[in-house]
């Protein structure tokens, strides 16, 4: 059996394409090799609860950026390692999988992680349209450049960005281990990135690029970004295994204690930004944030499982990332909260209260709009 890293569902002998059991007759008595396959094709449940813990986490950053408090401690320790735990997770499920080639891989991704790229892009910009007609502007020849250059560099509009890279990183990890090549070599070059990216990101990117804000400069960002979550993702290759027996060992809630107090601490030291490719002095902080948070979310899987709600986030993870601010969504919402309860002048209980009200009125928005997009507008998360 392996896992599918895009699904999340192990497979066993049953063909991905193979007839869904709901499409059988009612009157059908399934046989046994039946419901064994159906058993090997069973989604795991863990994954989504972290993808969805990580991705509440992801909307609490950008609502934080919104606020006009950009460096309270919120925000510094969601952001050490709210999107670092999304690359470990792939990573861990993907250990096992060896099922395909990497051009078959590549392809398979494409479908599930760029065409929704593509589309959501798509409708970014026609939303940015129609909020320019209503604002009375003029669209631009600038601003027509701008939008294609975010698209088609795929550096991305927003929270976009997170997509190509993720494709990217997911297929380098997949080559490298598919063909035998040492991903060490990998990994350690995704950490090398991370380490002079600090200090040299600018000066490099204008001596690449001939400004640092062009084409060249965003299609450097992009490599860079996917070196440095391929990185991730060969840690939770490797070490997904061994945290995961660990969370369900008796040893699991000291270990996540441990964990949650070492991802505390970790922002003291380290600074992290995926979006504008800024990973600190010491990218190891990444790492060992990644793989603190997963301990603790991964123990808290076998705790908490039951909250459908964080599982049904971690499923439509996609659409959240793709909708939250390009929609606007934060925005509006946060915009609503101040002018009803007023702004808090400091980063303290008030501000915390009026973050958490945003926080859960964008959730019931958008899990209101995930069904809204898996029920009436699916094709714009597929291409089969």
């Amino acid at each position: 059996m392996v896992m599918d890293p895009t699904e999340n569902r192990i497979h066993g002998g049953t063909p991905e394409s193979a007839v869904p059991e709901s499409a059988a007759p009612e009157s059908a008595v399934p046989s046994a090799e039946t419901q064994a396959g159906s058993a090997a094709q069973k989604r795991l449940s863990w994954p989504d609860w972290i993808r969805g813990a990580a991705m509440t986490g992801v909307i609490s950053v950008h609502i934080s950026g919104v606020s006009g408090f950009p460096d309270n401690p919120l925000l510094l320790w969601l952001n050490s390692f709210v999107m670092a735990v999304f690359f470990f997770v792939s990573g861990d499920l993907m250990r096992n999988s060896r099922d395909c080639s990497a051009a078959e891989y590549a392809r398979r991704k494409a479908a599930s992680i760029l065409w929704p790229y593509l589309t959501f892009s798509a409708c970014a910009v026609l939303f940015d349209i129609a909020v320019l007609k209503l604002q009375g502007g003029s669209i631009t020849r600038e601003l027509v450049f701008l939008w294609l250059r975010c698209v088609f560099t795929l550096v991305g509009r927003g929270t976009l960005w997170f997509l190509p890279v993720f494709y990217f990183a997911c297929v380098l990890v997949w080559t490298v281990r598919n063909r035998r090549i040492p991903s060490l070599i990998l990994f350690l070059a995704g950490l090398g990135v991370m380490a002079f990216m600090n200090e040299i990101f600018g000066v490099t990117v204008a001596v690449l690029t001939g400004g640092g804000d062009g084409i060249g400069s965003d299609i450097y960002l992009v490599a860079v970004r996917s070196l440095a979550a391929a990185a991730v993702i060969l840690e939770g290759v490797w070490l997904g295994p061994r945290l995961d027996r660990l969370a369900v060992s008796k040893y699991g809630a000291p270990a996540a204690l441990l964990s949650f107090l070492v991802s505390l601490v970790i922002p003291v030291f380290y600074r992290m930004d995926f979006r504008t490719a800024r990973f600190g002095r010491f990218p190891v902080f990444l790492l060992f944030s990644a793989a603190a948070a997963y301990i603790f979310l991964r123990w808290c899987t076998e705790k908490l499982g039951r909250i459908s709600v964080l599982t049904y986030f971690g499923k439509n993870s996609l659409i959240l990332m793709a909708t939250h601010l390009e929609w606007y969504i934060v925005h509006i919402v946060w915009g609503g909260v101040i002018s009803v309860v007023g702004a808090a002048a400091t980063f303290g209980p008030g501000y915390l209260a009026r973050h958490l009200a945003a926080l859960a009125l964008v959730l019931m928005i958008e899990y209101s709009l995930c069904g809204l997009i898996n029920r009436c507008f699916k094709f714009l998360l597929q291409l089969r």
